[in-house]
């Protein structure tokens, strides 16, 4: 068989409902794209989601990658390019403007180091003196052949979320936890610190296939919770976040994506402190770059929930949190916006179309 038109290459099924919106959106542009789960089918436009050392964009003729979570190897930030190289791939895409300022500071920055190098290593001073002209082309490894497009985050619809959260029944304050991690019974602390409160309570896990520690932590603290309270709900882990964030006021984490995806449809995110991340040997304590989080450490939280109780203090924080410029979404449904872009390149290919097997 010839290429297929356009390929998406999740590298897990969290990746694949990531991406579930965005193949939906090319069926009503006429284009069936190819899932391929094993990286191995070659593709006249491919979508890469993975971790950099995961994706062979060698597999494209036209490559694309985009981000595999909001908050992606942000230790590393600014320099997420360096650390995750995009230097192989034609195309990116970007969630919003944060991700769009990290990304035109690092390539300016990398852009001038360049640029000063050759100028030492290539151009005689004597040129310079004469006013001779020059030429330098500045070589990016680390950045996309063909530059950047900030297209939103697929995951969002927000038409979708308004309509969920039109139906939210329960007017109590209601409080959503969703670490990145269940680790050292955080979720039964959690909820003994502020499961007595007159609010509702949400359990939403990630869930992943490929971190059994992690979903056996979760599956412990399921049955030891479930049931015990009755303003406590712990909700499928495989649930779409959007769907947990639309029954909630209040997202409380440690340093997960979904404090910003939270941020992004006006609910306020509570970043605690102190709630090691299990990722290395010893657990090393939370990293959240994001001034817009409100952090405290586990011991004030329920202050913090309190405070939040009062309906003037909590709208004045879901205010607050409605002025963050930096993770807007630029349209109302990302996904249409991101399978434009990729039917337009495979289209520019001058590629059959081909129906999904």
């Amino acid at each position: 068989m010839s290429n297929w038109p356009i390929c998406i290459y999740p590298t897990d099924s969290s990746d694949h409902r990531h991406c579930e919106k965005i193949i939906d959106a090319l069926g009503r542009r006429g284009m069936a794209p190819k899932v391929d789960l094993t990286m191995s089918v070659k593709s006249q436009v491919g979508l890469f989601l993975g971790h950099q050392p995961m994706n062979n964009p060698s597999l494209a003729h036209t490559s694309v990658c985009m981000i595999h979570d909001l908050s992606q190897s942000h230790p590393a930030w600014p320099n997420f390019w360096r650390y995750e190289p995009w230097g192989a791939f034609d195309y990116g895409i970007l969630p919003n403007k944060h991700w769009a300022e990290m990304y035109a500071g690092s390539f300016i920055s990398d852009a001038v180091v360049t640029l000063m190098n050759k100028l030492v290593d290539e151009v005689a001073v004597e040129d310079l003196i004469r006013g001779n002209i020059f030429s330098i082309q500045p070589d990016h490894p680390f950045y996309p052949k063909k530059g950047v497009k900030v297209l939103g985050w697929p995951k969002l619809d927000y038409d979708e979320f308004q309509l969920m959260e039109s139906k939210r029944k329960d007017e109590r304050l209601s409080v959503v936890y969703a670490p990145s991690w269940e680790h050292d019974g955080r979720q039964d602390s959690f909820l003994k610190a502020i499961a007595d409160l007159d609010i509702k309570i949400y359990i939403k896990q990630w869930y992943s296939e490929s971190y059994d520690q992690h979903l056996e932590q979760v599956n412990k603290m399921a049955v030891l919770h479930e049931g015990r309270w009755d303003n406590v709900e712990i909700l499928d882990p495989k649930l779409d976040i959007f769907q947990a964030l639309a029954l909630c006021d209040v997202l409380v984490s440690e340093e997960s994506s979904t404090l910003v995806e939270a941020a992004m449809v006006g609910a306020v995110p509570i970043a605690v402190t102190d709630w090691k991340i299990p990722d290395q040997i010893p657990a090393r304590m939370p990293n959240v770059p994001y001034e817009f989080v409100t952090k405290v450490p586990e011991a004030k939280l329920r202050n913090e929930i309190l405070t939040l109780m009062d309906p003037d203090k909590l709208a004045e924080e879901k205010n607050r949190i409605s002025l963050v410029e930096s993770v807007k979404q630029p349209s109302y449904k990302p996904y249409e916006d991101i399978a434009e872009f990729l039917a337009n390149l495979a289209h520019s290919l001058e590629t059959p179309a081909l129906i999904a097997e």
